[in-house]
């Protein structure tokens, strides 16, 4: 829905569209509309008028995406305006319209750096770029640049390599508008360690054949990272929707290969954020399969395991892998063998997982009921990475903390000074999330640590200053508060 706030403070609709039916099928990815709304009233044509977009969606997770672009407000334009013509129509512009794939790593968008390190060639054989001419008017050629460095640790250009031009740019659609490409040169050797990350950016060069005006600069400019740490990943750190093992037993299951002999250590998700925890789902039996996908090569079941949802920007939550008894069960890969991980609904709610609608590795991806598995017909990728190292306590993605938009946990500590009992409430807790207290004296050192608990009893401890910590499952501080035994 489009408002405009009118003189008087009041906000008025003027514009909606509906969303997409139910009926339409994951894979259609519909084209951009130009739409024009008169601002024609006087009540609108005021110091400081304002307008803002709005949606109605679904509280159960990302099913509700919608994109904006090209918004102008002009003069002496109209509804029946020729969409083709270059003042009035389409905005004459040329623009990178997706993120294009990096020549590495055959689709990988993270991989452990000691992989990297054992590769010949890390680099794919094609890489695609994609464009749109929306001058309508105007046929120039195309020129493109794509250039590779080593963003960190170390600020290193590996290569930079001019793109096969396009000598007659038409208006799009048209065929030039997705191009394979190779790389012609190699880029300089590298020889990474842990964390770290390489740029690869994509930008086209003197594009006023086609535009003239600076607000069209962002579209010339796309840049993408790759990762090299311990992790291996398909998916651009993005969820663009959500996807679930509908009824109970369905499986779901994502190959990888490893390129060194190597031992898979633990799994993350990508769980997408919900209003409530039975809308986050319930439990799922996190799995492990090597080789194949058939029944005998399940090496790991963690069964009715609950996912949770991690604060911040698609936040990634890590299941290692252990046992009922919380022992370490490590699974060894041979060098080039194939291993799928993925999970298995187990009963209540479905459990959403994140889904990357801008990479397609639906050929990775399978779904298992019973005994039989399938290629997914869904284009994108499921947002589950592995953790492969032969470190038993390897370092974790980060995970960024932010507030929660509903309602913020917090923790209180009571009777303060006390003398036998303390008493911990936390409010607007996480149901589904497990919760850990360490408390320490005042030197620093850790007189206890248990999963929370609301009553302890401490008439026998010596009196003095002490912290108490919240932490989550992952370790992240979520509250701390001093208390003073007497």
């Amino acid at each position: 829905m489009l408002e405009f706030k009118d003189s008087s403070g009041t906000w008025q609709q003027v514009w909606q569209t509906d969303g997409v039916s139910s009926t339409i099928s994951s894979n259609v990815v519909f084209p951009f509309e130009q739409v024009y709304i008169a601002l024609d009233s006087p009540n609108y044509l005021y110091d400081g008028f304002q307008f803002r977009f709005r949606n109605y969606a679904s509280i159960t997770g990302n099913n509700d995406h919608w994109h904006l672009d090209y918004i102008f407000i002009d003069e002496n334009r109209t509804n029946n305006a020729d969409p083709n013509h270059p003042t009035f129509g389409s905005s004459a512009d040329v623009a990178l319209t997706h993120r294009p794939t990096t020549p590495l790593l055959d689709g990988l968008t993270a991989m452990p750096w000691r992989h990297f390190r054992a590769l010949a060639n890390p680099w794919a054989d094609t890489f695609m770029v994609q464009n749109y001419n929306h001058n309508h008017s105007q046929v120039a050629t195309l020129d493109r640049v794509i250039s590779i460095r080593e963003a960190a640790p170390n600020n290193t250009p590996l290569l930079t390599e001019a793109l096969p031009a396009v000598g007659a740019y038409v208006p799009s659609p048209n065929a030039d508008d997705s191009l394979a490409h190779q790389l012609f040169n190699t880029p300089t050797a590298l020889q990474p360690t842990e964390k770290t990350t390489l740029e690869t950016t994509y930008q086209i060069i003197n594009p006023s054949g086609f535009q003239s005006n600076p607000i069209y600069e962002g579209n010339d400019t796309v840049r993408t990272q790759t990762v090299l740490h311990n992790y291996m990943a398909y998916d651009d750190g993005t969820a663009e929707s959500r996807i679930v093992a509908r009824v109970t037993g369905t499986k779901l299951a994502v190959e990888y290969t490893s390129i060194i002999e190597d031992t898979l250590q633990g799994i993350y998700f990508h769980v997408p954020y919900a209003r409530t925890v039975a809308q986050r789902g319930e439990f799922v039996n996190v799995k492990v399969w090597l080789d194949s996908l058939s029944d005998d090569s399940e090496v790991f079941s963690r069964d009715l395991h609950r996912l949770q949802f991690r604060w911040g920007h698609n936040g990634f939550y890590y299941v290692d892998l252990v046992d009922f008894s919380d022992n370490k069960i490590l699974v060894p890969i041979r060098a080039g063998q194939k291993f799928y991980v993925g999970w298995q609904q187990s009963f209540g709610n479905d459990v959403p997982v994140g889904f990357d609608r801008s990479t397609d590795n639906s050929h990775r991806t399978f779904l298992g009921v019973g005994s039989q598995w399938t290629p997914s017909t869904i284009k994108g990728t499921v947002m589950i990475r592995p953790l492969l190292s032969p470190n038993t306590n390897p370092d974790l993605i980060a995970v960024q903390t932010l507030p929660d938009p509903v309602a913020q946990l917090t923790m209180k500590v009571y009777p303060n000074p006390g003398r036998d009992w303390l008493r911990i409430d936390l409010q607007q807790i996480d149901e589904a999330a497990v919760y850990t207290i360490s408390i320490y004296d005042r030197v620093g050192r850790a007189v206890y640590e248990r999963p929370w608990e609301q009553e302890l009893a401490v008439q026998d401890w010596q009196p003095g200053w002490y912290m108490v910590v919240l932490r989550d499952e992952q370790g992240v501080i979520l509250a701390r508060q001093a208390w003073i035994k007497y």
